[in-house]
């Protein structure tokens, strides 16, 4: 450390040694005189000489110094660059790959475990529907649509056939909670595509999971055979039919009848507002299939009219074998008598079953040229005269 300052004379208790002012910033001696030996001291210009000698002996060094910084700025400066441009490229592989991956996932199927129904094995198909679940079974598989959505034609496959792919799945170490997409081909997919291209399929990390734990889980509950309509109509989920049994339920001769085109009855196609076509078409399917329907809109929305018009369908179309028989409030009987005559005119014949001198209806059969009668009887619990009324017509019909 270099310290300028003045020499004031010499030392009064040395002979060797000088009395300094220091002069610079900073110094914690500043303003008095300090004692130093004379050996300690050169004059400015000495100095001067030794700073500048100095200098030019680190020269070389801060040269070399400075030369080798900026080699390293300057490689710092490349391979800033380079990451930059594998980072560009790096970020145009991602949005490649998401772009990719977002058309695959739009055209998967995703794969599913499911309730599988098929026809139990040594049963054909029922008669009617309604007694299929006595002839069917249930076990565990997986469906793939067919056409990649929810509810299609569905292609089963049993746990055993997708295990493979279960265990392609489950043994990755997943980065996120999306499902996998990838592709299969084999034989088992082969309906799903065109001249064996491979398939694109959904399946996440769960499903492939259950597919391997439930081999040995028990099987699926058994369904009522209302549950398996449902199925059938896709309102089920988890519960897919094999194809034999989807066919059955789609044969208008034993299945169930989906067509809602159901034309309304002749001179009431102007009348119905569409809401009430619908719930008419609703009734008339119900009816066709086999199944008792509840028509519940507020009052005034026309029940009444789509009640009459479905009566109406029915005996037109042969599927009266009795009179219908309409339960109403008393206060209601005048109403439904009315409107079964305006709307249906000549087409029905109304019997009300009221009063003491009331007599029930034969329960002779329609046919094309008997009309069919709608017997209107009031609702509500009767009193104990009305029950021994009841009771003695019971006994003596005539």
């Amino acid at each position: 450390c270099s310290l300028q300052g003045v020499v004031e004379g010499m030392c009064p208790n040395s002979a060797t040694n000088l009395l300094v002012s220091f002069s610079a910033a900073g110094s914690a001696s500043k303003g008095k005189f300090v004692s130093i030996p004379a050996a300690n001291l050169c004059s400015e210009e000495t100095w001067q000489r030794r700073l500048l000698e100095r200098l030019q002996a680190v020269g070389p060094e801060l040269d070399a110094a400075v030369a080798a910084a900026q080699a390293e700025l300057e490689k710092a400066t490349a391979d800033l660059e380079s990451a930059e441009q594998q980072t560009n490229a790096k970020q145009m592989e991602v949005t490649q790959a998401t772009a990719v991956l977002g058309r695959a996932s739009k055209v998967a199927r995703r794969v599913q475990v499911v309730s599988a129904v098929k026809f139990a094995q040594g049963k054909g198909p029922p008669e009617a529907w309604r007694d299929i679940a006595n002839h069917v079974e249930i076990t565990w598989g997986v469906a793939i649509p067919a056409l990649g959505s929810d509810f299609t034609r569905r292609l089963l496959l049993s746990l055993r056939d997708c295990r493979p792919l279960a265990r392609s799945v489950a043994g990755v170490e997943a980065a996120g909670s999306g499902p996998h997409i990838l592709t299969a081909r084999g034989e088992l997919l082969d309906e799903l595509s065109a001249e064996g291209a491979p398939v694109t399929l959904s399946i996440s990390m769960q499903v492939a999971r259950n597919i391997l734990k439930l081999r040995k889980a028990d099987p699926p509950c058994q369904l009522h055979s209302l549950s398996l309509l449902k199925a059938a109509l896709g309102a089920l989920d988890g519960v897919v039919l094999h194809s034999s049994v989807q066919d059955f339920f789609d044969n208008p001769t034993t299945g169930i009848i989906r067509s809602k085109g159901v034309k309304a009855p002749y001179g009431l196609g102007q009348v119905l507002r569409p809401y009430q076509l619908t719930g008419y078409q609703w009734l008339v399917n119900n009816a066709r299939n086999g199944m008792g329907c509840i028509l519940a809109d507020d009052m005034g929305l026309g029940k009444t009219l789509q009640a009459i018009s479905m009566i109406l369908y029915m005996k037109r179309h042969g599927m009266l074998q009795r009179p219908i028989l309409v339960i109403v409030p008393y206060g209601l009987i005048s109403t439904w008598t009315r409107e079964i005559k305006q709307w249906a005119g000549a087409s029905l014949t109304v019997h009300v079953y009221l009063g003491h001198g009331r007599e029930l209806l034969g329960n002779a059969a329609c046919s094309d040229t008997a009309d069919c009668a709608a017997a209107v009887a009031p609702a509500g619990q009767p009193n104990k005269r009305q029950r021994l009324d009841s009771n003695q017509a019971a006994e003596h019909p005539d």
